[in-house]
C-alpha cells in the first residue's frame, strides 16, 4: 500500500470538487476571484487521477503475464469502474427526473450507463467522461498482459509514440485543435489516440522506474509546482482562463500532466524514506475518493435545483457556506461507499471469481 498515492487520490477527488463549487459559490453572491481561482486550479485532479492510474495499474500488474490474466485483469477493472459508477448513474436519474425532467430530454442514457463515448453535455453525470479513458487505458493495458515482460517496455513506448505521431500530424496536417474544428475531427485523435493516453503511459512508466533511480524529492517536487504555476498563468491568457477545454489537451497534458508526474514521484521517493502521511487517514481518504468524485457534481445539483443559491445567499456567508457543504459531500461520499460502492464491488466480484474459479489467484 503506498499511502502518499492514496491521499493524493483523495486530494485529486477534491480538487475537482473545488473546480464544481466554483459556479455555485459565485451565484450564491460568493466573491468572483476566489471562484475564479477554484476553476483555474481544479481541472488538475483530473491529470493526477490519469498518471496515478497507470502508476497503478502498472505496479500491480508487473509479474503477472498471460491471457487468462488479462482477461481477469479487464474484467476486474470494469467491475471497479461499473460497481461505483452505476449506483450514483441510479441516484443522479431519480434526482434528475424529480428535479428537472426537461434536463433527460437532453441527455444520452445509454451512453451514460454504459461509458461509452459520449459529448459531455449529454452525460447524465459529467465528470464520469474519465470514466470512458480510464475503461479504454485498462483496455489497451489487457493487450499487454500476454505479451513476455521483456516486450511489455517497448510496446508501451511503441504506444506512446504512435499517440505523439497521430497528435503531431492531428496538430499539424489536420488543424485538429482549434476551436471551430475540435469537435469535427476523428475519434482517433478525441479518445482513440488522445493526449490523455500519455499521462497513463507517464503513470507506468514510473512505475517501472521510481525504484531504480536515485533523485532527491525536493527538486522534484520543485519541478512540479514550477509547472503547475506555469500552467497556470498560462491559462490565465486563454479566452476560456482554462486549460480543460479539449482543444487545449495537448498544452493540458504537457502542464498538468508533467507536474501530475513529478508530484507524484516526489512523493513516492518520500515514502521510500519512510516519510508518510497519516498511513491509515491516507488509506481510508484513498478509498472513499472515487465515490466523492463522483458524488459532488450530484449533490451540487440538487442543492441548486432546490433553491440552494438562493438560501447561501441569504445567509450572508457564501463561503464558510459551501466549506460545510463541501464537507457534507465528503461525510455523504464516505457513508455512500460503506452501504453502497463497497458491498456492490464485493458482490459483483465474488459472482464473477465463482463463475471462473481457476482465475481466483490472478
Amino acid at each position: 500500500m503506498l499511502y502518499n498515492l492514496q491521499a493524493l487520490r483523495f486530494i485529486a477527488a477534491l480538487l475537482v470538487v473545488l473546480v464544481h463549487t466554483a459556479p455555485h459559490l459565485q451565484a450564491s453572491g460568493g466573491p468572483a476571484p476566489l471562484a475564479a481561482t477554484l476553476a483555474a486550479i481544479g481541472h488538475y485532479g483530473v491529470d493526477l487521477f490519469f498518471v496515478i492510474s497507470g502508476f497503478v495499474i502498472w505496479h500491480s500488474t508487473q509479474a503477472q503475464r498471460g491471457g487468462a490474466v488479462a482477461l481477469r485483469f479487464a474484467q476486474r477493472r470494469a467491475i471497479r469502474i461499473y460497481s461505483g459508477y452505476w449506483p450514483y448513474f441510479l441516484l443522479a436519474l431519480l434526482l434528475a427526473g424529480w428535479l428537472t425532467p426537461e434536463l433527460l430530454a437532453r441527455k444520452d442514457l445509454l451512453g451514460s450507463l454504459l461509458l461509452i463515448r459520449t459529448p459531455i453535455p449529454e452525460l447524465l453525470i459529467p465528470v464520469s467522461w474519465t470514466l470512458t479513458f480510464e475503461l479504454y487505458f485498462y483496455a489497451l493495458f489487457a493487450l499487454l498482459l500476454p505479451l513476455p515482460r521483456h516486450w511489455r517496455l517497448p510496446a508501451l513506448l511503441l504506444l506512446a509514440a504512435l499517440v505523439i505521431g497521430v497528435q503531431g500530424y492531428a496538430l499539424l496536417q489536420l488543424g485538429g485543435y482549434s476551436r471551430e474544428t475540435f469537435h469535427e475531427v476523428s475519434q482517433l485523435y478525441r479518445l482513440f489516440a488522445s493526449p490523455y493516453l500519455l499521462e497513463f503511459i507517464g503513470g507506468a512508466l514510473l512505475a517501472i522506474h521510481y525504484q531504480r533511480l536515485q533523485v532527491h524529492f525536493l527538486p522534484l517536487l520543485l519541478l512540479a509546482l514550477a509547472l503547475l504555476l506555469f500552467a497556470l498563468h498560462y491559462q490565465s491568457a486563454l479566452p476560456e482562463r482554462s486549460l480543460a477545454p479539449g482543444y487545449y489537451a495537448l498544452q493540458r497534458v504537457a502542464l498538468f500532466g508533467s507536474s501530475a508526474l513529478f508530484l507524484i514521484w516526489g512523493l513516492l521517493v518520500l515514502e521510500q524514506r519512510g516519510w508518510q502521511l497519516l498511513p491509515p487517514v491516507s488509506r481510508y481518504l484513498g478509498a472513499i475518493s472515487y465515490s466523492l468524485y463522483l458524488s459532488h457534481t450530484i449533490l451540487l445539483s440538487a442543492l441548486a435545483a432546490l433553491g440552494g443559491h438562493a438560501w447561501i445567499a441569504a445567509s450572508g456567508h457564501p463561503i464558510s457556506s459551501y466549506l460545510l457543504v463541501i464537507l457534507l459531500i465528503v461525510l455523504y461520499s464516505a457513508l455512500h461507499y460503506h452501504l453502497a460502492e463497497r458491498p456492490l464491488h464485493r458482490w459483483m466480484q465474488k459472482k464473477t471469481d465463482f463463475a471462473h474459479p481457476q482465475q481466483q489467484t490472478a
